[in-house]
């Protein structure tokens, strides 16, 4: 394969899901950017990114960003 997906569910801590909440997958070896947007189920997907390796920011206004890498 020379694409791959990356998908989730955000939720706050209380397992309450996130709908609205940008999520900005970058690519940490090219610095390409993908942003997406959760669903009304808190659920999110990114298709057809670059095989490598990738940091996942979600942001939504009133809760603190969220980062992971790796």
């Amino acid at each position: 394969a020379v694409n791959g997906t990356i998908e989730g569910t955000i939720s706050d801590s209380s397992g309450g899901v996130l709908p609205g909440v940008t999520v900005t997958i970058t690519n940490t070896d090219t610095g390409l950017e993908r942003s997406v947007i959760t669903n009304v189920e808190g659920f999110y997907r990114a298709l057809l990114l670059p095989l490598g390796q990738y940091r996942i920011a979600a942001e939504l206004q009133g809760f603190k960003k969220s980062e992971q890498g790796g």
